[in-house]
């Protein structure tokens, strides 16, 4: 995988989690039983697209552009 798709990675989780949402709205799945998952995945989410942004802010390329 290369780093273009590293950096988007993070919206695959955030999709899931739509998905999920949207299943638990249409009483698809349990909103309780869904809702902590949910939770996980956006802020798995978060947590990746952070450190995806802190990568990049710390490397070799992003260092010789200033």
């Amino acid at each position: 995988m290369n780093k273009s798709s590293n950096r988007h990675n993070w919206l695959i989780l955030l999709a899931i989690a739509a998905v999920m949402a949207l299943l638990a709205a249409v009483d698809v799945i349990n909103w309780n039983q869904a809702r902590w998952s949910m939770g996980t995945l956006v802020l798995a989410s978060a947590l990746t697209l952070a450190l995806s942004y802190c990568r990049q802010m710390h490397s070799p390329q992003h260092n010789s552009q200033r």
